[in-house]
């Protein structure tokens, strides 16, 4: 189910973006792997957009979603901050437990500790799919494989060649 509403949800890069509410600083950044951020939503906007891509509990008010293209390439970012660390590694768990079920049309899923983080990896209609927990954060990136390793490694800063060789992507 989530592997194909990714391509509606790609379709809604050409409208316009929200900004973050004043005082508040953006989750997303600019550029991800030489691409750059064509449109983000944050707030109700981007707990739509999630709840369409998945069950369960709805997404926290403090979302950000960013689509980022440039040459024919792209990639979505979401960010979800929860209340608490615990809460943001419960809700990765009940992600990564589904889809190691192999439900929602993903496969190929692994769980590597990278940095310190734990990362899960899944292919899904063509794109790598990563997403770890990051303090109150849970992020999520969908990209086309060729860019992916290089925008995981930017996200979570670290050298590309210190990425394990075995993570899916490009």
């Amino acid at each position: 189910m989530w592997s194909g509403t990714i391509l509606a949800v790609l379709a809604l890069a050409s409208c316009g973006g929200t900004p973050p509410p004043d005082g508040e600083t953006r989750a997303l950044p600019d550029t991800l792997s030489g691409l750059a951020l064509t449109r983000s939503v944050s707030g109700e906007e981007a707990q739509g957009l999630i709840a369409y891509l998945h069950p369960g509990p709805p997404a926290p008010a403090e979302s950000e979603v960013g689509f980022y293209a440039s040459d024919g390439e792209r990639a979505v970012l979401y960010v979800s901050r929860f209340p608490s660390a615990d809460t943001a590694r419960a809700q990765l768990s009940l992600m990564s437990a589904m889809i190691g079920r192999g439900r929602a049309g993903f496969g190929h899923h692994t769980e590597t500790e990278i940095g310190g983080i734990v990362v899960h990896a899944a292919l899904s209609q063509g794109r790598a799919h990563f997403f770890f927990t990051r303090d109150r954060d849970v992020v999520w990136l969908a990209a086309d494989p060729e860019l992916a390793r290089a925008a995981l490694a930017e996200l979570l800063d670290i050298p590309l060649d210190s990425l394990p060789a075995g993570e899916r992507g490009g």
